[in-house]
């Protein structure tokens, strides 16, 4: 179980406010599914690893050394998860985008892959 520091999420959040994005994307693997997918582009990986860790150490660092990095989450419910830490401290902008791509707000569906990381928020 991870520990998560209150200062840490707030970082996380205003970060993700203004680098990051929710959306749907088409999937490669089911002829019209789609995904609910979180995202973060960044040169370099500092950032990226600094809000991983924010965040419980969900999701992946995809590190294109000279290209611009991305943190992402690509389950539902593992960017639900994401979304539910980050959420108090949220601008009603970046509210308003998860919702519409899907955001149910700390209801985790059943499933057998991509489960997220139990964390422990501390002050």
């Amino acid at each position: 179980m991870a520990d998560l520091n209150q200062t840490e999420l707030a970082w996380a959040a205003g970060f993700f406010d203004g680098e990051g994005t929710t959306c749907k994307t088409k999937t490669a693997y089911r002829v019209g599914s789609v995904a609910t997918r979180l995202s973060v582009p960044q040169k370099g990986i500092e950032c990226l690893t600094r809000f991983q860790k924010a965040v419980g150490g969900q999701g992946k660092i995809y590190d294109r050394k000279c290209k611009v990095s991305i943190f992402a989450v690509a389950v539902l419910e593992n960017v639900d998860a994401v979304l539910t830490l980050l959420w108090p401290y949220l601008s009603e902008p970046k509210k308003e985008q998860a919702i519409k791509t899907g955001f149910t707000f700390g209801t985790i569906r059943k499933s057998t892959v991509g489960r997220p990381k139990k964390v422990k928020i501390y002050g």
